[in-house]
């Protein structure tokens, strides 16, 4: 009887008003949760189940060093996959037991477990191209190491400086493997020897060991001293400390103390020889040479040299940087009005704008 009488009053208890009243208390709960308790952003405190300062701490995989870095701080996540460092004063990268990035610095590092990749922002350190394992030092907003594809990726603001040279870009890929770095966006490289030489181009592909050349494609321009010329591809090659212009070369050359204005790049692209004849001279070649030793430089191909309202041709065309003379060789032809005239070799000089025809004609003479 008394658990008839339970299930009588159970039976009569009213249902709705419990329903309503218990919606009403989790409305309230939702309500305290998203307008009254302070929020923390994924990846904050919230997710954190370990965190550590001032630590050095290892990776392996397989029994063998993969990366080591010492932080002011650090967490691992809930899903402990993702190792987080913040203020990485150094840090060391290996693959197969050997070094492949060392005195490395950066804001922040996140070392994935699984994957073995390693992800940082604004990094600074020393990295190993090629097979010969050269060290240069590397500045990027952002980097990215893949052990297991023996790679680094570098972007944002990107600087990669030696003695000789910096190369300054905005994406790079560094195959730590095969020594290829290939650079690209923004590029500009900056070689330093006598005279600085600047070079720009939508590409660059350098090889750190062999020969030990970089190679740059797409509107290259180079810079050097009062020279400024415009071609479709460069290499620099630098056992010979020298850049090779390439197809459809365009130079001028100013006088000593005028200035190569930014603009001038661009006038020789679009033709405007009109504007850049009036002060400067005008040099068009197959091929463009120069030394990064003395500034001289050797042109070679249909050369054709322009100065004001005068014109010769020839097969080659070496220029004297301390001189500030271009002399022209074999096949040397010379525009005299309407005609050409045909003569040993013609000396230009850039400093007093003045053509000088020898041999081979009735009269040596000045223009």
């Amino acid at each position: 009887m008394p658990a008839t009488c339970y299930n009588s009053r159970m039976e009569q208890t009213p249902w709705k008003p419990i329903l309503v009243g218990t919606i009403a208390s989790l409305i309230l709960l939702f309500s305290v949760y998203f307008f009254a308790l302070p929020k923390q952003e994924l990846g904050r405190p919230s997710e954190k189940i370990l965190e550590f300062s001032g630590s050095t701490i290892v990776g392996h995989d397989k029994g063998k060093k993969v990366w080591e870095f010492s932080s002011k701080g650090g967490w691992v996540g809930k899903e402990q996959n993702i190792t987080n460092l913040e203020e990485v004063v150094k840090g060391s990268f290996y693959k197969d037991n050997k070094l492949q990035i060392k005195n490395f610095t950066a804001a922040k590092v996140s070392a994935f477990r699984d994957s073995k990749i390693i992800e940082a922002k604004s990094a600074n350190a020393l990295i190993a191209i090629g097979k010969e394992r050269k060290f240069v030092r590397i500045k990027a907003d952002s980097l990215s190491y893949n052990p297991d594809r023996s790679e680094s990726i570098l972007s944002g603001n990107v600087k990669v400086s030696d003695k000789s040279e910096t190369l300054f870009c905005q994406n790079l890929h560094i195959d730590h493997k095969e020594g290829i770095s290939t650079a690209r966006d923004n590029l500009r490289a900056v070689i330093y020897g006598k005279q600085i030489s600047t070079l720009k181009a939508d590409s660059l592909v350098m090889d750190a060991d062999e020969k030990e050349e970089v190679i740059l494609n797409g509107s290259v321009e180079a810079v050097q001293g009062k020279k400024q010329a415009v071609a479709d591809s460069a290499v620099y090659n630098k056992n010979g400390k020298d850049i090779r212009l390439k197809g459809k070369v365009k130079a001028v050359i100013s006088k000593a103390g005028a200035l190569i204005k930014e603009e001038t790049a661009q006038k020789l692209r679009d033709n405007e020889t009109k504007e850049i004849l009036k002060e400067k001279t005008l040099q068009t070649s197959d091929s463009l040479i120069l030394s990064t030793l003395n500034g001289d430089y050797r042109a070679e191909g249909n050369v054709i040299v322009e100065q004001k309202n005068r014109i010769a041709k020839s097969d080659t065309a070496e220029y004297s940087d301390k001189d500030e003379i271009i002399t022209l060789t074999g096949n040397v032809y010379i525009k005299q009005k309407e005609r050409w005239v045909k003569c040993r070799k013609v000396l230009v000089s850039v400093k007093d704008q003045t053509f000088e025809a020898f041999g081979s004609v009735e009269a040596e003479f000045k223009l």
